[in-house]
């Protein structure tokens, strides 16, 4: 007895046996959306020196005027210097956020040259800020 199969309308979805060539159009369009990404961050600075004098451990991040989106630039631990490397260059103002133990305190802006000084020592009432805003003294 002859077998005989029914025709199956097409969903619409590729096949299986397609994958090749619709996994190949994916990974590329993953691949030139990644670059475009990566490359629109633009210009990059080599180093800066960031000195923190208080007596907690300050994590930095940095925005612009125009644009609040945080970019993490270093955690610095209590009377140290870090050398944060590779940071996407944020134009010529800058605007300097600290926090520790979960509280944040008054930005700063700052000139692109101020940074790219020798060390950028961050404010020395940054003690008083945090304590100011309830965190306990560091250590305590």
């Amino acid at each position: 007895m002859p077998v005989t199969t029914a025709h199956r309308p097409s969903s619409g979805l590729p096949r299986l046996r397609d994958a090749p060539e619709w996994l190949a159009v994916v990974v590329i369009g993953v691949v030139v959306l990644l670059a475009a990404v990566m490359l629109r961050g633009g210009d990059h600075i080599d180093h800066i020196s960031l000195m923190n004098p208080s007596t907690y451990q300050v994590e930095v991040f940095a925005s612009t005027p125009n644009d609040a989106t945080l970019l993490p630039i270093a955690i610095i631990d209590p009377g140290k210097t870090h050398d944060a490397r590779e940071i996407v260059d944020l134009g010529d103002r800058w605007i300097l956020h600290f926090r520790a133990g979960g509280v944040e305190v008054q930005p700063v802006e700052v000139d692109r040259a101020q940074l790219l000084g020798d060390t950028f020592d961050l404010p020395t009432d940054l003690d008083q800020q945090f304590r100011a805003l309830g965190l306990p003294p560091a250590g305590g």
